[in-house]
């Protein structure tokens, strides 16, 4: 679903450039621009990570890009430079950078760009229903009688559950009513509605700059048993926005089970978290292959996995009983005061 909205924010791009430029707009130099700005504002990828502010990152890529266009072509420079120009203002309309009002934003952009009165309203219009359609779309992802609820794990980790609000007849004990909500096809289908609102946050989160919370959910073993129902819930997350950032969490036991499934689903670019259980047989090169490994104090093997830890790719979380330490370490930027200077120098 996330895809839709990547596809409409596109589209609204090539409708902000052909306003703005009018008989100027030329799709083959306006494309390479909207497709990095898009890999890097909601994808996160970018060269530059440390010591940059996101701000200072996206600037840097699209000047790049830039740079690269004209010295293929320098009869172009004039053309890049004002389209790089104008991807400042979209910082504003997406949510980069605050802006006092809509009306003093479309002022502001048709003042420094000279557009006459039709074309001044044709923008406002456009703005105007974007940010009512992104509004309406995240909408979608919630719903009155659930809830999502993310209980912190460690820095940058929450485990992810839903909680129901539905009113029930007091006849029901509250045992019947989890059990009733936490087996079978129920608890598949509470699942697939997790994901779906869980994307939906992950997209708001993406839109707010928040790129470094990660989500550990649990995926039903049943649903290995049902290939078409299996491929509705994977597609829910399948998208590059929350690929990343969402980890399936499974027993070892069950990893062992439907082996060549969850590999799959590894190879296709999904996060696999594993709770090491009393079939785990010590393979420490295995643990490499998940994002996140958990491992309770009470097994033998624990202090091995400890000791080892600095020569195993997935993040390390240790428990005992109800509590966990994270042994891995996170070095995420923190993404503030956000600067709107875009100046472009060949």
């Amino acid at each position: 679903m996330l895809d839709n909205y990547i596809k409409y924010f596109e589209n609204f791009l090539v409708n902000y450039y052909k306003i703005i430029l009018d008989n100027k707009y030329e799709k083959k130099i306006i494309t390479p621009f909207i497709e990095k700005y898009i890999d890097v504002r909601y994808y996160n990828n970018s060269v530059y990570e440390r010591g940059y502010s996101f701000i200072n990152k996206l600037n840097s890529e699209l000047k790049n890009v830039a740079k690269e266009m004209v010295k293929q072509d320098m009869s172009l420079e004039d053309k890049v430079k004002e389209i790089f120009t104008l991807f400042g203002y979209v910082l504003y309309i997406d949510d980069c950078s605050e802006y006092t009002s809509l009306n003093s934003l479309i002022k502001t952009i048709a003042d420094d760009i000279s557009l006459n009165n039709e074309k001044k309203e044709e923008l406002k219009n456009l703005v105007s229903d974007f940010i009512k359609t992104r509004k309406d779309f995240l909408s979608i992802f919630e719903d009155k009688n659930f809830n999502l609820n993310l209980k912190r794990i460690a820095r940058n980790l929450k485990k992810v559950e839903i909680d129901q609000y539905c009113k029930l007849s007091p006849i029901f004990s509250e045992w019947a009513v989890n059990k009733a909500y936490n087996t079978g096809t129920v608890l598949e289908n509470k699942q697939y509605l997790l994901y779906l609102m869980l994307s939906g946050y992950v997209l708001k989160q993406t839109i707010e700059l928040n790129f470094n919370e990660n989500y550990i959910v649990d995926f039903p073993e049943s649903l290995f048993e049902k290939e078409k129902k299996i491929n509705k819930y994977i597609k829910v997350l399948d998208s590059k926005i929350t690929k990343p950032r969402i980890h399936f969490r499974f027993d070892y036991k069950t990893y062992l089970k439907y082996k060549d499934k969850i590999n799959s689903l590894i190879k296709d670019g999904f996060n696999i978290a594993v709770v090491l259980d009393e079939e785990y047989d010590e393979n420490i090169k295995i643990l490499d292959i998940f994002s996140y490994v958990f491992v309770y104090e009470k097994y033998e093997y624990y202090d091995i996995i400890i000791e080892n830890k600095e020569n195993i790719k997935a993040n390390i979380i240790s428990m005992w009983g109800s509590l966990w330490t994270h042994f891995s370490h996170f070095y995420m930027n923190s993404y503030h005061n956000f600067s709107l200077e875009l100046k472009l120098s060949f």
